[in-house]
């Protein structure tokens, strides 16, 4: 019955009673987050830490992959060429994993500081 709900809110929420709590905090978007920014930081870091070990991963096994097939007559057309592929997206992506992290935390940090002064004014 519970996933029937569940259903029933994401194909029509206006269906749904207006008194529930998932529905009011759907309903105030992008700035529930940045009033719960342990969630934001949390979720944003697991990310982050998933695309990381994902990328490493592929790094690993491509490097497996090569010292594996050392001895292999198309070493260098084929395993080179991609470990090469590899290592050089691993070195993009770090760092602009981290960027992007040190960003959105610099840009929560300015609405939670532009949020709070509006309140004072308003209040």
């Amino acid at each position: 019955m519970a996933t029937k709900r569940k259903v029933i809110r994401v194909m029509a929420p206006r269906l749904m009673s207006l008194g529930d709590p998932v529905t009011e905090d759907l309903k105030k978007g992008e700035l529930f987050l940045y009033q719960r920014d342990d969630l934001l930081y949390h979720g944003l870091f697991d990310l982050c830490t998933k695309y990381t070990l994902f990328i490493g991963a592929r790094m690993l096994a491509c490097m497996l992959a090569g010292a594996m097939h050392c001895r292999h007559l198309m070493t260098w057309k084929v395993f080179a060429p991609k470990l090469m592929f590899e290592g050089l997206s691993l070195f993009v992506s770090l760092p602009s994993v981290l960027l992007g992290y040190l960003l959105v935390i610099r840009i929560t940090q300015q609405v939670n500081k532009l949020l709070l002064h509006l309140d004072k004014e308003f209040s």
